[in-house]
């Protein structure tokens, strides 16, 4: 199962802005035009459907933003959006674990009963035998 996440807010760009590089107020708008048209496209899709069920060959992985106990979340794309997958790991013998599938199904069921301007929105999930997967929209998790 695989669930995306909404940004949840744009003051964290305010602080990359690196103050010797010359980054100009114009850029920085640019980047933030970006983010608002991906949330649009984001928002637009969950209008007419409550939840997606997202093709794992849809996604386009990047870099790895945290490691937990039952996964991985990584920076990706989705259809021109960026996301945030959060994967549940299979043991050493490629399965998952009964109790860890458990906790991955019941953070799904309570992400989609949130929400709220601050909380990242799920936008859908994935199954692959290899892997359970969760999407959100690119934010801070």
């Amino acid at each position: 199962m695989t669930f995306l996440r909404a940004k949840k807010t744009l003051e964290t760009q305010d602080k990359s802005i690196d103050k010797d590089s010359g980054t100009s107020a114009t850029n920085k708008i640019k980047e933030n035009s970006k983010l608002l048209n991906d949330l649009t496209k984001a928002a637009v899709y969950m209008a007419e459907c409550e939840e997606a069920d997202i093709n794992y060959e849809d996604l386009q992985f990047s870099e790895v933003l945290g490691k937990g106990g039952f996964g991985v979340v990584f920076r990706a794309s989705w259809n021109g959006t960026d996301v945030a997958v959060k994967t549940l790991s299979t043991n050493s013998n490629n399965a998952l674990s009964v109790n860890a599938l458990a906790e991955f199904s019941a953070e799904i069921s309570r992400w989609r009963t949130l929400k709220h301007p601050n909380i990242i929105q799920l936008l859908g999930t994935s199954y692959d035998t290899k892997k359970t997967r969760a999407l959100f929209s690119d934010g801070t998790l």
